[in-house]
This record gives structure tokens, sequence and C-alpha cells, in this order.
């Protein structure tokens, strides 16, 4: 096992993997047996190191946690309160999962004689946050590999935000998204594309008319 840039490379099935070593978090909230309090939940959260986002669908839960936090002006040494200790365990259960999670290394064996090379980007959003996901689909003659690059997630405003704005959200997360993954390869993606459920953005987006309020015009473009 090798630590790279933060993260861990097992050489034996080149594969990247989490190790998590929460130090100064209290053996009782590490088995389970009692809930954090605020300031542990934020030293829990900071133990672990996701920088390509392969634990998105996991460390969003954290985030809305935090937020619950704030909303209930919780202290930085007060306990989780009980309405909010399911969703705690919910998310301690993902985190100890993701302890068997291995990602393999190299986006596939087929890559320096792919025939085509595409990207393609999911984006999505609900009341509670928005997120990007990219892929890579590489084919050579009747081989397709799919393989997840990276992800991000964001939490929606305390202030509130309706769907089709946070899917507009999501969207401008998918775009920035794109722009590293493009930069920091030295492989060429023949085709990129992005995908969205929202009708509601997809028409905005195409929309010839641009007459749009300051919030629109700025993420449309």
């Amino acid at each position: 096992m090798e630590k790279v840039l933060g993260m861990y490379w097992n050489t034996a099935n080149d594969g990247l993997e989490f190790h998590f070593k929460f130090h100064k978090i209290g053996r009782d909230v590490l088995d389970g047996t009692r809930s954090p309090t605020k300031r542990e939940l934020l030293g829990i959260a900071m133990s672990i190191y996701d920088p390509f986002g392969l634990l998105a669908n996991v460390t969003v839960g954290w985030k809305l946690l935090l937020q619950s936090l704030w909303k209930l002006r919780v202290q930085w040494d007060e306990k989780i309160p009980y309405q909010l200790e399911e969703q705690w365990s919910m998310w301690w259960r993902s985190i100890q999962s993701a302890k068997r999670l291995s990602v393999p290394r190299c986006y596939s064996a087929m890559l320096p004689v792919a025939e085509d090379i595409q990207l393609h980007i999911f984006v999505d959003a609900s009341s509670c946050g928005y997120a990007a996901v990219a892929y890579l689909r590489v084919r050579r003659a009747n081989k397709i590999d799919d393989t997840l690059v990276c992800a991000k997630s964001r939490c929606a405003p305390l202030k509130g935000m309706t769907i089709p704005r946070l899917e507009l959200q999501a969207a401008v997360l998918g775009c920035r998204l794109k722009e590293p993954l493009e930069r920091c390869h030295d492989f060429r993606v023949d085709n990129t594309t992005f995908w969205s459920d929202s009708k509601t953005v997809i028409l905005w987006i195409r929309s010839t008319n641009r007459n749009f309020k300051q919030f629109f015009a700025y993420r449309v473009t």
C-alpha cells in the first residue's frame, strides 16, 4: 500500500482505496455507541480526503447533516439532536462500507488503442442539493469500458431555492467539471455529452431569446 497525493494506492490490484484515520475522536463515537458532537462530526468529515469526488454520494451526507445542525443552532460541543440521530447512523454506515471500496486507477486497458473516447457528464438536483458526475466511455470494436472519473456535490442554500434554479446550478457545476478534465489528461476526448433530466434547464440553454433575469443570464451564459 502506497500513499500518493493523500490517497491510498494498492499496488497489488492497482486500485485507489480509502483508509480513514479519525484522530482525537472518542472510541465510543467510532463504535457507534454514542452520537458525536457538532465538533466531532466536523473532525470526522475533515478526515475524509477525496479529491476526485469518488465518495461524493457519501460525503454529501455529512454536508447535509452539518447544514441541519446549523439550522437548529446546535453549539459545537452539543450532541446531535435525537431527530438527526437516524441520519447520522445512516451516514456512518455508509462510511464503513466505503472502507471496502477500491476504484481502478487505470480508466481502461483499451485507452491507448481506443477507437472512440467519450466523456459523459450527468447533472441532477433535488431540494437538498445538486451534483455532477463524470464518466469516461472507451470503445474499441465491440468492447466498451465505462469508468467513473470524478464527481462534485453541493448542498442547497439555506435560504432556499426552487428546483429549476438548483437544476441550473447543477448544469453549471457540470460545465466546470469538464474544463479541468480536458486540461489535465494527455489523451483527446472525441465527444463530450452533458445529461440533464430537467427540460426547463435544457430549454433555457437552447433559448434564442436571452432576455433573462441576472441570475439565469449569468448561469446560462
